[in-house]
């Protein structure tokens, strides 16, 4: 999933054809030379996750990032900040076998279906007023506009969306690594990949 951010911001205007926890555990090793558990790495994970905490997310993702691009959070960090800001989850269990762990944690964030229903019905609804007033927006200007009011609604949600996920990971010298799908994904980041695909679907892409 590329760009998650400017991808939901542009595809509003593409479509209308107008661009041209309580927290986690903290403290993930504890006491210097502790040996890293599978629920250690997903704690670490997840919480560098929720603070854009770059150093933290490779380690535990591997080269490609938290949107399944390399580079994307480096172009959009601050943007997608919004979207995990809110991240909280608890581990519930964990089981290893041999190189590979599976650990059961239940991940809460903002829910973004209610958020892009209302962003596409005001987008929309400013898009049309544009269109017919005597100095409409240029298309940077109703780019801008777009992102700004993805911001606001972001900023001002209070509805949540709690999944349980079994999050796959695998040994890596003295590490774990997170084995990143989209079921971990979308947990991650509220629905949104649900939401993309709505999206398409509904407009025939």
């Amino acid at each position: 999933m590329k760009k998650i951010f400017s991808f939901m911001v542009v595809m509003l205007c593409l479509i209308l054809g107008l661009a041209g926890c309580s927290p986690g555990k903290d403290g993930a090793l504890g006491a210097v030379g502790k040996v890293e558990t599978p629920e250690d790495a997903v704690t670490s994970a997840l919480n560098a996750t929720r603070d854009l905490n770059m150093e933290g997310i490779k380690k535990y993702f591997g080269t490609k990032d938290i949107l399944g691009d390399e580079g994307a959070l480096a172009e959009d960090g601050e943007n997608i900040r919004y979207f995990v800001k809110n991240l909280k989850f608890k581990v519930l269990s964990s089981e290893i076998t041999d190189n590979t762990a599976v650990v059961k944690t239940e991940i809460t964030n903002l829910d973004m279906l209610p958020v892009f229903q209302e962003f596409l019905a005001k987008g929309l609804e400013a898009a049309f007023q544009n269109a017919f007033a005597e100095k409409p927006l240029s298309e940077e200007e109703l780019e801008k506009s777009t992102e700004a009011l993805l911001i606001s609604l972001l900023e001002d949600a209070k509805q949540t969306t709690t999944v349980v996920v079994e999050i796959k990971l695998s040994k890596e010298g003295d590490s774990w690594k997170i084995d990143m799908d989209e079921i971990l994904q979308n947990a991650m980041f509220g629905g949104l990949i649900d939401v993309g695909e709505m999206l398409q679907q509904g407009f025939g892409n």
